[in-house]
């Protein structure tokens, strides 16, 4: 049993790496297959690339460098979150 899947939308391993839109295929895909999994992305998130995630079907988000380099990290979060 699977209770949800991470998406990788960057390289992995690159903090702060370049948003791959190409990735959200993949959640489109899953999303598709498991109504109700969790699909967690990472990588490349601010909030564009997280609504577009979320319209691709993922329903966690994850963010490192636009939320630890934002003078307002409150702000910062309320934006991801949509």
């Amino acid at each position: 049993e699977v209770d949800g899947v991470l998406v990788m939308t960057v390289a992995p391993g690159r903090y702060g790496g370049r948003f791959l839109p190409e990735t959200l295929a993949k959640c489109k895909k899953i999303r598709k297959m498991h109504s109700t999994l969790s699909i967690e992305v990472d990588g490349g998130m601010n909030p564009e690339n997280a609504r577009a995630a979320r319209e691709a079907g993922a329903n966690i988000i994850a963010s490192g460098s636009f939320i630890m380099k934002s003078e307002d990290i409150a702000l910062s979060l309320r934006l991801l979150a949509g």
